[in-house]
């Protein structure tokens, strides 16, 4: 029989913790993680408050590097995706790759909503976005 696969769409704390539980409760089929950001996952809360406080903030990654390979976790970092078919269970990258999945969990999170009546008021806000 052949072992499922399982995808993560997100490249933050909660698609980590997401590989690190299915592998800590025993999943033992296939295991990706796709993410347009180039960095390990990593924790954004203390990001976006170091962000305030100093000039060069440091990524606090979610899980140490060699935890991937020794998890056999794939990483697709950088990685756009152009399709996920729902009825296909086919996820596409703008590269044209392909990959199958038994299951999908989306862990994408959220942006940050403008407040245009600051701006209108002359004032600064700024918002967190992902490291690029």
């Amino acid at each position: 029989m052949k072992e499922k696969t399982i995808i993560i769409v997100g490249g933050g704390q909660a698609a980590a913790m997401a590989a690190a539980s299915l592998r800590q409760q025993g999943f033992t089929g296939e295991l990706h993680l796709f993410s347009d950001e180039r960095h390990l996952p990593y924790e954004r809360p203390p990001l976006s408050k170091s962000m305030l406080l100093e000039d060069s903030p440091q990524l606090q990654q979610v899980l140490p590097a060699n935890w991937w390979q020794e998890n056999n976790v794939h990483l697709h970092s950088g990685v756009t995706i152009k399709t996920l078919g729902r009825d296909t269970r086919e996820l596409v990258l703008t590269n044209g790759e392909s990959w199958h999945w038994d299951q999908l969990f989306i862990a994408t999170g959220a942006a940050a909503r403008p407040l245009p009546l600051l701006d209108a008021l002359g004032e600064r806000c700024f918002t967190p976005t992902p490291c690029r």
